[in-house]
């Protein structure tokens, strides 16, 4: 065994920094006087053992900077600003959060410079410039914004606070209080955000970097000048401190509510007082025990909610309880199995936050008559015409896949095709393509059908590209047409692309004034007229 009083100590100890004569205090003497401090000793001479020290010393803490509350063992990295609880009775005290960073005054070196045993050697060990080493956490400028923090906007929990500028009221939450396995409390330290190309620095990266989770400092043992970190990501406690929650038990302790029919009858308690013949008091030593006589007594199992069943008598059933948070009630009523039957309409207390079923709570069927079922607004109902969907000015579209069916025609998402298959298709009324004028050089679309060349406006012989054919329908039709009736004087060539023919020619040219020419593609590589 080593003691730490060991003369030659000063020459067995591994990698301690010494430094030099008149310099300050030693770190062999620091590290005795922290050692026996986690010990609970006081350091009185370098001379002694721990046990041989008889003087106690503890840490130190406020209590307005200790946890008040559980931790929740399990959190996610999944969602920013996300809140945890330890279980679902428990309160909420731990947020996912962002950080960015700055860097700290006075904090630039180059940690390898000097030797061991000097003054100035910065525990260095991997080729680096001078820079800074320590950098603090800051909530960014949008956490009030983003948050879901009770507290924020608040206190400590506002945008822009260094962490460490709180003394203690604002803390991140360290590794140690996770599991051993599967544990996400470790800071997450990036040097840009990733969603604007920043690289994460792990824990186990060659620039050997720690967090003080308590004030929010980083250190960085060997500069990097090519990973400076800027961005960071963590867990903070907004939880109570135990300040708060002493304060608490001691006000509630002093200031007792005691209420009836709902009204309040006093706000300080010396005594309680519970009248009726069939109730009776007990006590032993501090302990008081309330009876109530049979036939008030509540019945039913745990849980079971308490209603008056006539002749004075209260009574419960497994069938309708509470458990704290969710009322469970069931039933199977005599026409249609029915466990709640209600003469009323039944509406939530705030608008479009709570669902009716789940993904997998799914009811088994909805029954409605005539009356109306309403979609942000839009009207589900049922005329003399059958199922209608919207009023006659509704903006909005009923959607089945890409296909938006709207209140004068069928509109599909972009780059969709709309397939209509029948044996045989007819209509009754008036059918329109859609018409596109060019009076000049034009390449054609795969939305084009109908293109009127306005022939009479032109000076010059124009050229008219089709569209590559793999980009079209196999089948797909275009019509040209000279609609100013003066191709004879300027020409209209149509021409495909590179690789594709019409009829087997690269081109064909338009020239009877009012001519026209079908197309059709095979949707690979040529196209046909017809």
């Amino acid at each position: 065994m080593v003691r730490l009083s060991d003369p030659n100590y000063n020459n067995i100890q591994l990698g301690i920094n010494m430094s030099s004569p008149g310099t300050g205090s030693t770190n062999q003497a620091q590290t005795i006087t922290a050692f026996k401090r986690l010990l609970g000793k006081a350091n009185t001479s370098a001379l002694k053992e721990f046990y041989e020290e008889t003087i106690p010393s503890n840490i130190q803490l406020d209590s307005s900077t200790i946890f008040g509350q559980s931790i929740p063992q399990t959190v996610s990295t999944t969602t920013l600003y996300t809140k945890f609880s330890s279980s679902a009775s428990d309160p909420v005290t731990t947020e996912h959060v962002e950080f960015y960073l700055q860097s700290i005054s006075g904090t630039t070196y180059d940690a390898n410079t000097g030797t061991f045993g000097s003054v100035g050697f910065g525990a260095g060990d991997e080729a680096q410039n001078s820079g800074p080493h320590s950098y603090q956490l800051v909530l960014t400028s949008s956490y009030e914004t983003l948050s879901t923090n009770p507290l924020k906007s608040t206190g400590f929990y506002v945008n822009n606070q260094i962490v460490n500028a709180a003394n203690g009221k604002l803390q991140l939450i360290s590794p140690s209080f996770g599991p051993q396995t599967g544990n996400n409390y470790g800071l997450e330290l990036y040097t840009a955000h990733p969603d604007n190309g920043g690289s994460r620095i792990y824990p186990t990266d060659p620039m050997d970097w720690q967090v003080d989770y308590y004030n929010g400092i980083v250190f960085i043992q060997d500069y990097n000048s090519t990973k400076i970190p800027t961005y960071a990501r963590g867990f903070i406690y907004i939880g109570k401190y135990v300040n708060n929650i002493i304060t608490g038990i001691s006000s509630s302790a002093a200031n007792i509510i005691v209420k009836e029919e709902g009204s309040n009858v006093t706000t300080s308690v010396s005594s309680l007082n519970f009248v009726g013949s069939g109730i009776t008091a007990t006590n032993s030593g501090d302990d008081v025990t309330i009876t109530v006589a049979t036939g008030l007594s509540t019945k039913g199992p745990t849980g079971a909610i308490q209603f008056h069943s006539g002749s004075n008598d209260i009574s419960g059933s497994s069938a309708m309880t509470y458990d704290g948070s969710t009322f469970f009630l069931s039933g199977s009523g005599s026409s249609y199995g029915e466990a709640l039957s209600v003469s009323g309409s039944i509406v939530p207390s705030v608008s479009n936050v709570y669902d009716l079923g789940s993904p997998d709570r799914q009811w088994g069927s909805l029954y409605v008559s005539s009356s109306t079922i309403y979609f942000g607004g839009e009207a589900l109902s049922v005329d003399s015409d059958g199922l209608k969907f919207g009023s006659g000015s509704a903006s909005k579209a009923f959607k089945v896949g890409h296909l938006k069916l709207l209140d004068r025609g069928i509109v599909m998402d972009p780059n969709h095709i709309f397939d209509l298959k029948a044996f045989q298709t007819k209509l009754y009324g008036g059918l329109a393509y859609k018409r596109r004028t060019v009076s000049g050089n034009y390449q054609v679309v795969k939305t084009d059908y109908l293109i009127g060349v306005e022939s009479n406006l032109l000076s010059n012989p124009m050229t008219i590209t089709l569209p590559t054919a793999t980009n079209c329908i196999n089948g797909q039709n275009f019509l040209i047409k000279d609609e100013g009736g003066a191709v004879t004087s300027n020409n209209v060539v149509i021409t495909a692309k590179v690789g594709n023919t019409i009829d087997g020619e690269q081109s064909v040219t338009l020239t009877s004034n009012y001519g026209a020419i079908n197309l059709y593609t095979d949707g690979s590589s040529k196209f046909f007229i017809h």
